[in-house]
């Protein structure tokens, strides 16, 4: 217990340091970050009432609100210390002593994490949140203790309204709890899901521009037989895929052809789990990243920087779930497979650890660069200049 307590302070303060230099001169800004910012603005005047609300959920500037524009860098430390800390609970099940400390290194080094919280978005509060809900998921199916499926609940209904995108998460998760739950309290369950179907009915009807317009790039093209956004979309839902295992510079139909193998493979996971598995949190991952996955490619055109960030909040869940399967088969599966494996991880590990060095560097001197080339001349003009434009394009 002593060396978990201490192995879980160095990965807060590897993370918390990563972060810290990232963005030492300012988190970076987007067109999305401005309407987040802008919105916070509006609600002093208007409260919920604020036009805002009408594409845009609320959560994420009600916490820009309430904190400030300022407070956005202390949001998404906060955020990442929070979800580094549930995952780092989570490899707590991993036994085998080599594959949780690899996992744990990965996890420190994870690229995609810091991608989304070195920008002023929403994936830093929905990954925390989402990852408190599973947690507590996983608490309720380990335990049996009814209160953590309570918190759960809540905790996954605070999803579509901190991004809309968490609704393509709670299809697939409360899917699963419908399969894997004891019978006994799945009334519970369905009247918890019925408030919440009302809830964010009730929300949509009010705020409906955001609902409407993701309804008709949902629904129009496939009215319109348009198959050419579907194919784009999974090109770069693929790169993005691709990036997590290969870097860029390699031949992308090579790097495509690995992440089409990889989401085989998921699929693959995803059928087992419905035959044999037990905890959501751990063997239930690859289904809810498949549906999530499919989903998300029927919504807008995105290019693979774009899809990248969508897929991030799975991408440690997913990595874990590998972990425990490996972890679960260890002793098991042939040695010749099991060294196989072990070279994968300790390769993912090790381009992890180059990429977000990489990353983290850019970022501090791009950002920085901004802030001396314009000179500003006043402490106000200083605070101002810290916000940076840095377009995700330029992550590498």
């Amino acid at each position: 217990m002593r060396s978990s307590k201490i192995s879980l302070l160095g990965v807060l303060a590897v993370s918390a340091a990563l972060f810290v230099i990232a963005n030492y001169c300012g988190i970076g800004y987007t067109y999305d970050s401005n309407l987040y910012v802008e919105i916070a603005a509006q609600i002093s005047d208007s409260g919920f009432n604020a036009d805002g609300f009408n594409i845009k959920p609320p959560i994420y500037p009600l916490l820009i609100y309430w904190f400030g524009k300022d407070g956005i860098f202390i949001i998404n430390l906060v955020c990442l210390l929070i979800s580094v800390s549930v995952l780092f609970y989570f490899g707590l099940d991993i036994k085998t002593k080599v594959l949780r400390f690899l996992f744990w290194g990965i996890l420190v080094f994870s690229t995609p994490l810091y991608y989304v919280h070195s920008f002023a978005w929403t994936e830093p509060p929905f990954i925390s949140v989402l990852l408190l809900a599973f947690l507590a998921l996983h608490t309720y199916q380990k335990n049996n203790k009814s209160q953590f499926l309570y918190i759960s609940m809540v905790l996954l209904f605070l999803l579509p309204f901190i991004r809309f995108a968490g609704l393509f998460i709670l299809i697939p998760t409360f899917l699963l709890l419908f399969v894997k739950i004891s019978k006994n309290i799945k009334w519970i369950i369905g009247g918890v899901v019925s408030i919440g179907a009302v809830i964010i009915i009730m929300w949509g009807l009010q705020f409906e521009d955001g609902f409407v317009s993701r309804w008709h790039t949902l629904i129009g093209p496939i009215l319109r037989g348009d198959s050419f956004r579907y194919l784009h979309n999974l090109d770069s839902y693929l790169e993005a895929l691709s990036i997590w295992l290969l870097p860029i510079p390699i031949y992308k139909p090579l790097r495509l052809f690995v992440a089409f193998v990889v989401v085989v493979i998921i699929v693959i996971a995803s059928i087992n789990f419905f035959k044999k598995g037990k905890y959501i949190v751990i063997s239930g991952i690859p289904f809810i990243f498949i549906v999530y996955y499919f989903l998300l490619q029927l919504v807008f055109d995105v290019e693979y920087y774009s899809a990248e960030r969508y897929l991030t909040p799975l991408y440690n869940l997913l990595i874990f779930s590998l972990f425990m399967w490996l972890d679960n088969n260890f002793f098991v599966i042939s040695k010749t497979f099991k060294n196989a494996m072990l070279v994968f991880l300790f390769y993912l590990l090790t381009y992890g650890v180059a990429r977000t060095l990489k990353n983290v560097v850019f970022w501090n001197q791009t950002r920085c660069a901004e802030i001396i080339n314009a000179k500003p001349t006043s402490s106000s003009q200083i605070l101002k200049e810290s916000q940076v434009l840095l377009l995700p394009e330029q992550y590498q």
